[in-house]
């Protein structure tokens, strides 16, 4: 009910706070109230008949008939803070030809593509879109509209309105977005277009500077896995510098013992860093120097970074003391004092992107009875039962635990 006036709205957390418990169930109640408040804040209160109007308009419905909430949601998003769009408006958008599919109706994607781009901008003009949808950069080799790259320019282009026809040229002419065989590349397409979302189209020179770059090549051929996981930390940050990009690849700490880079240490530190940008030389410096994350040959523990970097997935690197209450705690050890691969594997699956747990937290799952066999100790056959159920959902609650071992359908003929 409230998603239409807290979505994107930087102010939400203190909008919704002023509200009385009045005004929070009487939106509850009328969930399109809140599209109606984003469209018209600042605008002052619509008429019972300009509502009645705009409600009842044939557009907004689905085939069903009744009101349908994605076009309700793309139009109110459009129109935010612009006022009820009129039914003249809404005839002119939802008739236009370049928004429906082969079968001649109204295309979901093509809807919420363009609702993403002419966010707080307005309904686009039947012309305009005309001129979008027709551009031949849009489409594949078959001539028809390609989804893959419309995503990705509604991506770059969200709140930024339909990009011109100027502007599609530059960019899908751009000779480093092509691959090996001059057609262009997706992969690199999908990349830039993480990097660059909310930013716009990149210039050719900021093209150039990126793909030409050294440190993105494995020899003299781009390196996917590297462009990958740049895309992955730069989401929404633009595209890196050469001087940052340099900083980073230049790391020892991303290296192995050959003095190449390691994969498996760019994916954890990619992952953890996934939408926080490039992390600084300190940053990594201080995170695989950690003690924590060595092995009892005093090298860096692969099995222990994986772990982190599941559960810190776009956290951030975690801090030495973070890592060093977490691999310290009694209950990830085994009889002999030492690290238990098996609790940590079952933790890392249910805390996967959620941080890692508290000392608190982990006190209260391992000590949990239904967690024990009949001689009173860690049942790993539970354990990793639970943490199957439990992937991406967080250590159980004792009381889930409990509901979970006493249901009757568990239980054998012996009981």
């Amino acid at each position: 009910a409230f998603e239409g006036l807290f979505k994107d709205n930087k102010g939400a957390i203190t909008a919704f706070a002023n509200l009385s418990d009045s005004d929070i169930e009487c939106i509850a109640k009328h969930p399109q109230l809140s599209y109606v408040m984003s469209m018209c804040r600042l605008k002052g209160l619509p008429t019972p008949a300009a509502l009645n109007t705009f409600f009842t308009a044939e557009y907004l419905k689905g085939d069903n008939g009744r009101l349908c909430k994605k076009r309700l949601k793309a139009v109110a998003s459009m129109c935010r803070q612009k006022g009820l769009p009129t039914s003249t408006a809404l005839e002119a958008f939802f008739t236009a030809e370049y928004l429906k599919d082969d079968n001649g109706r109204l295309c979901k994607t093509k809807l919420a593509a363009v609702a993403s781009m002419c966010r707080q901008k307005g309904l686009p003009t039947a012309e305009a879109l005309n001129t979008f949808f027709k551009d031949e950069h849009l489409k594949d080799e078959n001539g028809r509209l390609c989804l893959t790259k419309l995503a990705a320019v509604a991506s770059m282009c969200r709140q930024k309105g339909l990009p011109t026809a100027e502007a599609l040229n530059t960019l899908f002419t751009a000779e480093y977005l092509k691959g090996d065989n001059g057609r262009l590349c997706k992969t690199k397409l999908k990349a830039v277009a993480s990097m660059r979302c909310e930013k716009g189209l990149p210039t050719p020179t900021a093209l150039k500077a990126l793909f030409n770059d050294n440190h993105l090549k494995n020899g003299r051929n781009l390196c996917l896995t590297r462009l990958n996981a740049v895309a992955s930390m730069c989401r929404r940050k633009g595209l890196p510098t050469p001087a940052a990009l340099n900083t980073f690849f230049k790391d020892e700490h991303l290296k192995d013992e050959n003095g190449r880079l390691c994969k498996t240490k760019l994916a954890a530190v990619a992952s953890m860093c996934r939408r926080k940008g490039l992390p600084m030389a300190e940053a990594l410096n201080t995170f695989f120097t950690a003690e924590y994350l060595k092995g009892e040959d005093d090298r860096l523990c692969l099995t222990k970074l994986k772990a982190v970097a599941s559960m810190c997935c776009e956290k951030g690197l975690p801090t030495q003391e973070a890592l060093n209450t977490f691999f310290k705690d009694e209950h990830l050890k085994d009889e002999n004092g030492r690290l238990c691969l098996t609790n940590l594997a079952a933790v890392a699956s249910m805390r996967c992107k959620k941080d890692l747990p508290t000392a608190e937290a982990m006190e209260m799952f391992f000590k949990d009875e239904y967690l024990k066999g009949d001689n009173g100790r860690l049942c790993l056959t539970r354990l990793k039962a639970v943490a199957s159920m439990c992937h991406q959902k967080g250590l159980p609650t004792p009381a889930a635990m409990k509901a979970f071992f006493t249901a009757e359908y568990l239980k054998g003929d012996n009981g």
